[in-house]
């Protein structure tokens, strides 16, 4: 579980992740679906970027 704060476009949303989309050894980057759910309930979808085993930021946020 992932918990992002609040940005001028999204409230504070807590993650769970899902399965690997992408990974680049090299970069040594894995990217992983993200569901996300907010304190008012509303639900989100994104694309949660790890470089080196942490996590750097979320892509792709969409509010369902």
């Amino acid at each position: 579980m992932i918990i992002t704060s609040a940005t001028s476009d999204y409230p504070e949303i807590q993650w769970e992740l899902g399965s690997v989309l992408e990974t680049d050894i090299e970069e040594r980057m894995v990217v992983r679906e993200a569901a996300g759910c907010d304190k008012e309930g509303n639900n989100y979808s994104a694309s949660a970027y790890f470089y080196a085993g942490e996590f750097e930021q979320m892509e792709g946020v969409e509010k369902l």
